[in-house]
């Protein structure tokens, strides 16, 4: 992580690590600077 919030309500995660996290399959919910509370990343796979 990039260095910024801890995914509570009151000390969210930077865009930049959301991003980061789910560019790299390891998002696991939690609040977001501007989007507000995001769940857990979910694969779907065939």
């Amino acid at each position: 992580m990039m260095g910024g919030g801890n995914g509570s309500s009151g000390n969210p995660y930077t865009w930049d690590e959301f991003e980061n996290s789910a560019d790299n399959n390891n998002w696991h919910g939690g609040y977001v600077e501007g989007a507000g509370y995001t769940g857990a990343q979910t694969t779907i796979t065939y």
